[in-house]
């Protein structure tokens, strides 16, 4: 049933994502044909041709930048309207645990913003494969190699995409545990759902002030211009997110559970 509910979900707002998709990939495309492509060919273009690259190339910039926005408030949308607005009546008629209605809303984000960054990546391919010479592209590759072999190892690169993956499913969770709580007053429920996440964002904010103060301290060298992270500074912020998944979580099924208000 789990993965009913995600496709259920998925399918809710798809056509909205394909036009989103849809958009950047023409900007792309257009950006890499007008004012990339054209210039490299001709010492010379016209007005219409420079000015049609620029905007272009601005579309894309927004492009890439609204998809961003526009997943955002989608997946937060979808989360409140199909749980704990009028969609709600029904969606708790289903054969389905709080459980699984939680997790397939969060499972179902996660495939949003996995394909959103699929597709975001391929639009910067198509605008930089290809672009630069060979010598110049391999200079580059060699200068990137160098600096993640001298200055950042790869622990730490790998470290930090961890704790990265784990920082963005903690601010997605801590977004609907604030849905979660504002949903149970009867009026302002999204102004409540809003001071809620932000006062949870302020006191995270104050604990990893904490986390990272009390490192230093117990290993100066620890952060330096070398980037060059302690294996401590990784498990104490690992687990500072983990609790913070698995509160949210928790909190979150509890008060759909125990505290369930339907508009």
């Amino acid at each position: 049933m789990l993965g009913k509910l995600i496709k259920y979900d998925l399918k809710a707002n798809r056509n909205v994502f394909l036009l989103m998709y849809a958009v950047l990939m023409a900007t792309a495309v257009g950006t890499r044909i007008s004012f990339i492509d054209w210039i490299s060919r001709f010492d010379e273009i016209s007005m219409a041709v420079s000015v049609i690259g620029s905007v272009l190339m601005f579309s894309y910039v927004i492009a890439l930048i609204a998809i961003n926005v526009i997943c955002m408030v989608l997946i937060v949308r979808r989360f409140y309207t199909h749980l704990f607005g009028g969609e709600g009546y029904l969606t708790f008629t289903l054969p389905v645990s709080m459980e699984e209605h939680f997790f397939s809303k969060v499972l179902s984000a996660v495939i949003i913003y996995v394909v959103t960054l699929l597709v975001q990546g391929t639009s910067v391919l198509i605008l930089t494969v290809g672009t630069f010479d060979k010598a110049v592209a391999e200079e580059v590759m060699k200068v990137i190699g160098q600096l993640f072999s001298d200055i950042i190892p790869v622990g730490d690169i790998i470290g930090q995409a961890v704790i990265s993956i784990f920082a963005m499913l903690s601010s997605l969770l801590m977004i609907y545990f604030s849905i979660c709580v504002g949903q149970m007053v009867n009026r302002h429920r999204v102004i409540s759902a809003v001071v809620v996440y932000f006062g949870l964002n302020a006191l995270r904010n104050v604990v990893n002030t904490w986390i990272a103060e009390a490192f230093m301290k117990i290993n100066p060298s620890g952060f330096g211009v070398e980037f060059r992270y302690d294996p401590v500074y990784y498990v104490f912020t690992g687990v500072f997110l983990a609790i913070q998944l698995v509160g949210f979580s928790v909190g979150s099924i509890m008060i759909m559970k125990k505290k369930l208000n339907l508009e």
